[in-house]
């Protein structure tokens, strides 16, 4: 078990004693893996895999001084609202609310929702799927804890649904069809793709946007009981109906999207759904294990040229239609992209990026997790309060991707931020764990 501690420490977490003493890594000892050709690379990410998952790694690191960050009081100039399910994205309503996904996991073990946030009364609404009892189920939406796992990267606990409740979801997904007003839009998506069941639902990434008849479109990543976006319309009177869907291509795993203005959308695929952690270490090490989808209602999925990266994660795109902005959370940072063509016309090394949005100022808000991969596995297990993991938002030029950081922080009231979204002079700020929404003043002249 040595060499396993010994990796172990490496990745910056204690050892645990109940299986026994650990041999200290020596750092200047640790491998360079800038000189590695791609052979030792993967021979050391297998060693790796192998290491964690034989001494429990994969479950999470136990203690830091990071997490759980307990209480809801408001500290470093961020103000929280402490009643959510791990926010890990948000859109701005032409109304002035907040859409707020409802993350549960990445595995879609778990269910989440969509919620409409009015921050003034800080009013939180869950908008969809409707309460099991309206689609047709016993059990109510709040019987899931405020975090039911809020389990990071790769989700943890619960079991998948059984044989008998994917049967019972069938009816409950038509009665999504029923409760909506306008029932199925045939130009949404794909023609044969069914609603979801609303009892596995889990949303990750979302995107809002008008589109060229004049509706407005909120595209979900959805894990739960299938891997999908599901394409919802937001009505005059603030609900959300559902319109259809697009079912992921084999092995697709998405994480972020964004909608094009015709019904498309471009979606990131972080690995093979199948490879789990064998990509993530992939990924760490700087091979690509994934790419852009671009879809579109008349050809369907085809990949963005120029797109492949290690663990692509969010996305943005100009107001133009003409590039998209792919964030690596694992090595390469930002890259600005000419969809057409595939050609990178900027990139910007950068740590650890989740999602991005726009400023009201035209600037890029991209958000970053500067610390070590362990601290967001220490989240995983998170049953209450907050990831203090380290973060940092980005204020960038769309051209040249320049810029510099406009807010970092650790420790609490809130870590482990995934978005921050600009409305009337403050930032709202997500996260993949915890239960809570953070709110700081926009830093004037960013």
């Amino acid at each position: 078990m040595q060499a396993g501690w010994e990796m172990v420490e490496a990745f910056g977490c204690e050892a645990r004693p109940r299986l026994g003493a650990a041999k200290h890594f020596e750092k200047d000892k640790l491998p360079v893996f800038t000189r590695m050709d791609t052979q030792q690379k993967l021979k050391m990410a297998w060693s790796i895999v192998a290491a964690l998952a034989g001494i429990g790694l994969l479950a999470g690191c136990g203690g830091s001084d990071l997490t759980p960050v307990l209480g809801c009081e408001d500290g470093a100039g961020i103000r929280v609202d402490c009643q959510f399910q791990s926010p890990e994205d948000l859109a701005l309503a032409p109304d002035g609310r907040i859409i707020v996904s409802q993350f549960s996991g990445m595995t879609g073990e778990h269910p989440g929702n969509l919620a409409l946030y009015e921050p003034e009364t800080r009013s939180l609404e869950i908008a969809f799927p409707p309460s099991r009892a309206d689609a047709g189920l016993a059990a109510e939406q709040g019987e899931q804890t405020a975090n039911p796992s809020v389990n990071s990267l790769h989700g943890s606990g619960g079991d998948l649904p059984s044989e008998q409740d994917a049967n019972g979801g069938e009816e409950a997904a038509a009665s999504l069809v029923n409760a909506d007003r306008g029932g199925v839009a045939p130009e949404w998506g794909e023609a044969d793709c069914p609603p979801p069941d609303p009892a596995a639902f889990s949303p990750h990434g979302i995107d809002l946007e008008r589109r060229n008849d004049g509706r407005w479109q909120l595209a979900v990543v959805n894990h739960g009981g299938r891997e999908s976006v599901e394409l919802l319309e937001l009505l005059t009177d603030g609900a959300l109906a559902w319109r259809g869907c697009v079912l992921a291509p084999q092995d697709g795993y998405f994480n972020d999207l964004v909608l094009l203005r015709d019904g498309g959308f471009w979606v990131t695929h972080m690995f093979p759904k199948g490879s789990g952690l064998w990509s993530f270490v992939k990924s760490g090490f700087g091979m690509n294990t994934g790419w852009v989808y671009a879809w579109s209602p008349v050809a369907g999925f085809s990949k963005l040229p120029g797109s492949d990266a290690p663990f692509p994660n969010g996305i943005e795109k100009s107001p133009d239609e003409r590039y998209a902005y792919v964030n690596s959370y694992s090595s390469q940072g930002l890259r600005k992209i000419e969809a057409a063509t595939g050609k990178i016309v900027a990139a910007r090394e950068l740590t650890r990026l989740d999602n991005s949005t726009w400023a009201e100022n035209g600037r890029l808000l991209v958000a970053s997790h500067p610390g070590d991969f362990t601290e967001g596995m220490r989240c995983q297990n998170l049953a209450q309060g907050a990831c203090g993991m380290p973060f940092a938002i980005f204020s960038l030029d769309p051209e040249d991707l320049s810029g510099d950081v406009l807010i970092a922080h650790q420790g609490g009231p809130m870590g482990g931020v995934t978005v921050a979204l600009e409305r009337r002079g403050a930032l709202f700020l997500g996260t993949f764990a915890g239960d809570r929404i953070g709110i700081v003043d926009f830093p004037q002249g960013s």
